[in-house]
């Protein structure tokens, strides 16, 4: 069980059944004021709301790679170029995935929705990456190279940027 004060709104999540009476008296107690039944909401989720999230972010991501991996071969028409970017997509999702679990950092419908911009992200970072060393012919390898690492270096810094923005100035969603 864990909980959030913000802005005199306390939200609590339980993987428990809370007795209401129990928590009006024990946040009566704690927090010394003087809360009644009809000041607080009690919500119940079962297993089937969150396993429906999962199955439809899978779903999404799946789609997501191959609707990519189908443009990206159009593009290039190359398959190594394809299996590059899809294979980084991936390790970008699964790194994400692994940051978030060795954090145990708790995933909500909101989180789902923020690692499909980040799966967005990584697709675009890739792609124009791939584009700025295949597409340049006129100019030498390492060249190209160096072009692609300045582009994603900055589209990092704006990504990192962004994200520090929205983490101090958005508040936290209360459900």
């Amino acid at each position: 069980m864990y909980y959030i004060i913000h802005r005199n709104i306390i939200y609590i999540e339980s993987g428990n059944q809370i007795n209401e009476t129990l928590l009006i008296n024990l946040l009566n107690q704690d927090y010394n004021i003087s809360l009644l039944p009809t000041d607080i909401s009690i919500q119940h989720y079962s297993s089937l709301v969150g396993s429906l999230i999962v199955h439809q972010f899978l779903f999404f991501v799946f789609l997501a790679i191959v609707l990519t991996a189908f443009v990206i071969f159009i593009a290039f028409r190359a398959s190594r170029i394809t299996l590059n970017i899809i294979s980084t997509i991936l390790f970008d999702i699964i790194g994400l995935l692994a940051i978030l679990s060795i954090t145990k950092y708790p995933i909500e419908a909101n989180g789902f929705i923020g690692m499909l911009l980040i799966l967005g992200f990584a697709i675009d970072n890739n792609v124009v990456l791939s584009t700025n060393i295949v597409k340049e012919k006129d100019k030498p390898f390492i060249e190209r190279v160096r072009m692609s690492f300045r582009v994603g270096m900055l589209m990092e810094i704006i990504a990192l940027y962004t994200l520090l923005l929205l983490y101090f100035i958005v508040p936290e969603p209360l459900c």
